[in-house]
């Protein structure tokens, strides 16, 4: 953060300062004539941080691209993703605007982030071929035939562009393996064996439920409220704040998470059950009135 802020200046006078560690990082891109600015890029370190929890913040209605790792730096897949979703859509659409040729020149720095290949990560309109084809399991009369002639690795080549794009380690030789693996029907041991795995799943996610039954609503509260003050108690006191925080909102997604939403699952449902109940004690209860008049 800049050390001339309002803020830091109040922080500054307090006893025991520390200089503020919290860090992000922006990358903006414009063109030359100056009337271009696409969406800035943000990456900060917390996917979700407390400010836009509490008020409720949608992220994608902000003026910039928000993304966020531990460091909060711009790592290739962020970059990526950023070219494809913000620069590529915006360009195209200032290009057509203006009656231009869909040309445009990305001008970049050699910062890791900045791939040498990009043209390979970048993503691929829809063929008419590929809508069609995704209609071959309902409807397979309706799948035009194959053209001899038409290159076949295009699709598999769209496929690894768009894995590589989510950060994905994915080579052609790995796509055309698992197409192959899906043109061969199931043997009947296979058969025998998703099958088996499905009663395994049922049974993991049955014992899940007993477990959440064995758990009362008291204690799951209790439980909360404790981690509520543990959490609270880290903030105030810890050495580092920054770690604190960060190791608190790990915590509470990975661990804490399940327990508070079947807390508030309970919850809604006790006042389902509440209003359900008093609706019906009122539609039983006589009339106390008597019988109107003629």
């Amino acid at each position: 953060m800049p050390k001339r802020t309002f803020i830091t200046q109040e922080e500054s006078k307090l006893p025991g300062h520390n200089p503020m560690k919290d860090r992000l990082t922006l990358l903006f891109c414009a063109n030359a004539s100056g009337d271009l600015k696409t969406k800035p890029l943000l990456v900060y370190h917390s996917e979700n941080p407390w400010a836009s929890k509490k008020h409720k913040v949608d992220k994608e209605q902000l003026s910039v691209m928000w993304r966020s790792n531990s460091k909060a730096w711009v790592t290739r897949v962020l970059f990526v993703d950023w070219v494809n979703l913000a620069f590529g859509p915006a360009v195209k659409q200032y290009l057509l605007d203006n009656d231009l040729p869909l040309k445009a020149l990305l001008l970049m720095d050699n910062a890791p982030a900045h791939p040498k290949g990009l043209e390979v990560d970048l993503l691929e309109e829809i063929s008419q071929r590929n809508l069609n084809c995704a209609w071959r399991s309902l409807w397979p009369d309706c799948v035009a035939p194959r053209d001899s002639d038409a290159p076949e690795s295009t699709v598999v080549q769209d496929i690894v562009a768009l894995g590589r794009t989510m950060g994905l380690e994915v080579t052609e030789e790995d796509v055309s393996e698992l197409v192959d693996e899906h043109d061969h029907e199931l043997t009947t041991q296979e058969l025998v064996e998703l099958q088996a795995e499905a009663v395994q799943e049922q049974a993991s996610l049955e014992e899940e439920e007993a477990t959440e039954e064995r758990l009362s609503s008291k204690e799951l509260r209790d439980i909360c409220q404790k981690w509520k003050e543990v959490q609270a108690f880290a903030q105030r006191h810890h050495p580092n704040k920054h770690v604190a925080h960060d190791q608190a909102n790990t915590f509470d997604a990975t661990v804490m998470s399940p327990f508070r939403e079947l807390l508030k699952r309970r919850m809604k449902q006790q006042t389902m059950d509440r209003f359900l109940s008093k609706k019906q004690r009122v539609e039983e209860e006589p009339s106390l009135t008597g019988p109107p008049e003629s």
